[in-house]
């Protein structure tokens, strides 16, 4: 089963890290995850389904992925976000 790798970064400000959002990556490759709310995280997520942890709160993110195609949106702990590669014919 793969994992989240390691957040680049502390929480700033430190807090307890008790929530968890799961990620689902069905890019193939791997996303660059930036979450920016009551802490900032930046995860580097590869291909599958992981659960990263946060803070309690609301986040706001950008995902990268799919040859720099980007994603935005909230997230708080218990919530799923879904990357995907979609083919213009």
């Amino acid at each position: 089963v793969p994992t989240a790798s390691v957040p680049t970064e502390q929480p700033t400000p430190s807090c307890d890290r008790s929530g968890t959002i799961r990620i689902i990556n069905d890019t193939g490759g791997r996303v660059t995850l930036y979450l920016s709310g009551p802490a900032r995280f930046t995860y580097y997520i590869n291909a599958g389904s992981q659960d990263i942890s946060v803070c309690p709160g609301t986040y706001s993110y950008t995902g990268y992925g799919c040859g720099g195609a980007s994603k935005n949106g909230t997230a708080s702990p218990g919530d799923e976000i879904t990357f995907f590669c979609t083919t213009v014919p």
